[in-house]
């Protein structure tokens, strides 16, 4: 007891202002392995907690004072933290992706309800409906519509969230006695409404001239990520006023990323919302606004059927059976859409519910009584070109999914949107995201007094749904996995130039923010928060990691000493054309000089890459494939192949090989389909076409759109300036007609100078033709090395970056060129002895240098 004796009462008041640390320091003792690592994990949750809050424990006090990552544009290097582990950040990331759920229980809204039956649980959620309309827009209305502070509106879908979001905007550039907008100093991504609005997506390209032209821009985080990359034209990017990030609880998804601008955040209802709006810098006092699901315009009621059956074809015969019964409830009343993971599984569990209600005889309660309904599906059925569809749609059932035809797929949502169909089985790569963004669209206050949504999973993934759809599964970042490749980018941007940068762009990543929150979940263990509440070295070492790997793959150089990130060719095309740096990696191994087409496709039937490998051969073949799901993974195919193929060809252009740039470049027309055998048919008059294709009335169409087929004339001459540099004057003439429709507003080609063997790029270009100068001849300076001894001539070839065989070569003969003579070679130094300044011989030479030199050098004697 002399611990609580007065003389001690100093060490008595550390001991119990650091209660929690004896406390957390004494457990690990008694306990064994298996537990030590959870209480660690929870202590350090518990200690970063304290830390935020503010209560730090008198044995962190020194770790408090540590100054946090300055927030300067411009950071010094070692002006943060210096890295002390190489992390594994691929091991880091959650194998899990949005699938993850931190959370560990579930409290059900009041009034919900329980019930098993043999094979599966079935649990309702209660809901509650809403008597007046738009609570949540009148709320938000004074700080949306009077104020420029971010904001962050946490609602339920279908709440009204998407119209308050640039109506502030519209307000600030309204002529307030004429009403009129200007309309061309400003720029709002995302929303459609009232003024001109475009989709700017991997789908619908725009030209700079429409992007110019309008004010609302519809985008993807892909696409606007894949923009914002290229620091080329920031003309339009610089006039952005407004970004509204939609479903910014996709933060939780595997696939989410000068003047003011101003944010606005909307998203469906989520537990940790204050998470968000400190990622997004909102002041939660009046900028963040969080509405449960009370505030629904349109109430949801929810039923989640979790399979009990552990053998997987009993599991499936129950699902089924259960899917049939909740359809059942539905016929004839509402129609229904049935969502499926497999596109297999489309077709077949559309047709397990017709055969089921035939077997019934209750097939009359899903087709409409009236005759004209039967008989628009009766013709209908004919005209498909899906036999599944074909086969289901006379009973009022359908499918869709992304292996079917436009045309097929279009016919079905036209049947659906009238009621002619009333089930419509779907296929889509379902994440947790798309789980709470179709269940919350159930139910619209315009048609229904309420929704209903029904979940049909494994009974293990019961709990994880549950908390989805109730507002309970905390969003967690998914950043780490695409953590090196962003760095990449902002190297290649500049924005980030040295290590202490990279800490201080982590520090505005909501995987900061949740690192600070939850600690143990992100890989912090006790050794970080220690000396280290406000996560500094975490970054510090996740950055040198990233910095680390990415060096490997050669995309940039880091010095290790001054933290200093230089950018290189392979770092810039990886940033431009999307390519990750495991992909890059691979290219910079495999690709050699003296690569054909055929090479770049060489590759074993037994690799994972062979199904891509064969499909892109299928592509470029124009080959027609059975089953839907080679065509849609040959959709996938189509829309990344241009792409990548584009970065291969930028690869082999910046090592100047010849070869596989040839090749490359082909490929990407062949991949973009521009094809055309214009080199049979260019010369020739239309009556000799007409003959040739035996089509005689065809010929002159044929003649106009062969002449529509870029072509160019090319002359050159050729001054040398000195033994070892050339000037080529080289003259572009076009020699075809322009075609707006066709040829857009521009066309581009590759100016290429290549060495005698044609294996070597020595020049290269590029030429951009314009519609205004397209009949008119183009000089264009070229300046080339020379090697001798002197060859017999080089190459320039004027390459289309979209044409097939658009291709122009011109041999430049060195068979009459004159050189300039060689240099005289140096005078030989001699070795003479300094002379004195007497060897001037003149009194008044002598008194100039005498102050400044004593004696002549020996290439100053040499020369007097």
């Amino acid at each position: 007891m002399e611990l609580f004796e007065h003389q001690n009462f100093g060490l008595f008041t550390k001991f119990l202002k650091n209660r929690d640390v004896v406390v957390w320091c004494a457990k690990p003792v008694r306990s064994d392995a298996g537990e030590r690592v959870n209480i660690e994990a929870l202590a350090g949750d518990r200690k970063a907690r304290a830390a935020a809050a503010g209560d730090a424990m008198d044995v962190d006090e020194k770790a408090a004072a540590q100054q946090a990552v300055p927030k300067t544009g411009t950071l010094a290097p070692g002006s943060t933290a210096q890295p002390r582990h190489v992390l594994d950040l691929e091991s880091a990331a959650s194998s899990q992706g949005g699938h993850l759920m931190s959370n560990k229980k579930c409290k059900f809204p009041e009034g919900s309800f329980k019930r098993s039956k043999k094979g599966y649980e079935e649990i309702h959620a209660a809901f509650t409906g809403m008597k007046t309309l738009n609570r949540v827009q009148g709320k938000l209305y004074p700080i949306a519509f009077g104020q420029d502070d971010p904001i962050l509106l946490c609602a339920s879908t279908g709440a009204g969230k998407a119209m308050l979001t640039f109506l502030n905007k519209l307000s600030k550039v309204r002529d307030e006695e004429t009403g009129d907008f200007d309309f061309d100093s400003f720029k709002i991504v995302y929303v459609p409404y009232g003024v001109k609005v475009d989709e700017l997506t991997g789908d619908h390209q725009l030209t700079k001239q429409q992007i110019a032209e309008t004010q609302i821009i519809v985008t993807t985080p892909e696409k606007w990520d894949v923009i914002t990359r290229k620091s080329t034209d920031m003309s339009y990017i610089n006039l952005v006023r407004l970004v509204t990030i939609d479903e910014i609880h996709l933060l939780h998804d595997e696939q989410q990323t000068g003047d003011y601008v101003h944010l606005v955040g909307l998203s469906a209802t989520v537990p940790n919302s204050q998470n968000v709006a400190t990622f997004l810098r909102v002041d939660e006092k009046k900028g963040l606004f969080y509405f449960d699901a009370s505030y629904r315009p349109c109430g949801l009621q929810q039923q989640f059927i979790g399979v009990t059956e552990k053998k997987a074809i009993k599991r499936y015969q129950v699902m089924n059976e259960v899917c049939y019964e909740k359809l059942l409830e539905q016929a004839g009343k509402n129609q229904t859409l049935v969502f499926m993971h497999s596109r297999k599984e489309t077709a077949k569990t559309a047709k397990f519910m017709r055969d089921m209600a035939i077997e019934k005889e209750i097939i009359t309660q899903f087709v409409r009584a009236d005759a004209g309904t039967r008989e628009i599906l009766e013709t209908e059925s004919q005209n498909v070109k899906d036999l599944n569809l074909r086969d289901l749609l006379p009973f009022a059932f359908a499918i869709h999914h992304a292996g079917m035809s436009r045309e097929d797929r279009s016919l079905v949502e036209d049947l659906f949107d009238d009621g002619s169909v009333q089930l419509l089985g779907r296929w889509v790569e379902l994440s947790s995201q798309d789980v709470l963004q179709m269940l919350g669209r159930a139910g619209r206050p315009q048609y229904d007094t309420f929704g209903e949504g029904i979940i049909i999973t494994n009974h293990s993934e019961l709990q994880y749904y549950l908390s989805l759809m109730n507002q309970q599964l905390l969003i967690e970042s998914q950043f780490v996995a695409k953590l090196a490749d962003n760095l990449n980018a902002e190297i290649v941007l500049g924005t980030i130039r040295n290590r202490d940068e990279a800490i201080q762009w982590l520090g505005y990543t909501y995987l900061y923010v949740r690192m600070l929150k939850t600690p143990g979940l992100y890989s912090v263990g006790p050794d970080y928060l220690d000396d280290d509440p406000m996560l500094i070295q975490k970054p510090a070492d996740i950055a040198h990691s990233a910095a680390a790997m990415l060096e490997k793959c050669n995309l940039f150089k880091y010095e290790r000493s001054s933290g200093k990130l230089t950018s290189t060719e392979l770092g810039r095309i990886a940033s431009h054309f999307y390519v990750t740096y495991n992909s890059m990696a691979t290219y910079n191994q495999h690709l050699r000089p003296t690569m054909s087409t055929l090479e770049l496709f060489r590759e074993s039937v037994e690799e994972p890459a062979a199904k891509i490998n064969l499909l892109l051969q299928a592509y470029i073949s124009q080959l027609k494939l059975d089953g839907f799901a080679l065509v849609a993974d040959m959709v996938f195919v189509q829309q990344s192949a241009r792409r990548i193929l584009f970065a291969v060809y930028e690869i082999c252009l910046k090592r100047g090989w010849a070869i596989p740039i040839r090749a490359a470049l082909d490929l990407c027309k062949m991949a973009e389909g521009k094809q055309f055998p214009w080199y049979r048919y260019f010369d020739l008059t239309p009556p000799e076409i007409g003959e040739l294709i035996g089509i005689p009335n065809a010929g002159k169409l044929i003649h106009r759109l062969v002449h529509i087929f870029p072509k160019l004339h090319l002359q050159a001459q050729v001054q040398p300036i000195t033994r070892s540099l050339l000037r080529i004057e080289l003259s572009i003439t076009p020699d075809f007609r322009w075609d707006e429709k066709v040829h857009a507003s521009a066309e581009q080609f590759e100016i290429m100078v290549e060495d005698v063997d044609g294996e070597i790029i020595l020049f290269h270009d590029t030429f951009v033709l314009s519609q205004r100068y397209a009949e008119d001849e183009h000089n264009v300076s070229l300046t080339v090395p020379m090697f001798e001894p002197v060859p017999p001539n080089y190459y320039i070839s004027v390459v289309s970056e979209c044409w097939l065989h658009s291709e122009t070569r011109l041999p430049i003969s060195f068979r009459h060129l004159i050189l300039p003579a060689k240099f005289l070679p140096p005078t030989p130094l001699l070795d003479l002895q300094p002379l004195p300044l007497s060897a001037l011989h003149s009194k008044g030479f002598e008194n100039i240098y005498s102050s400044t030199i004593k004696t002549f050098n020996k290439i100053q004697a040499q020369v007097l």
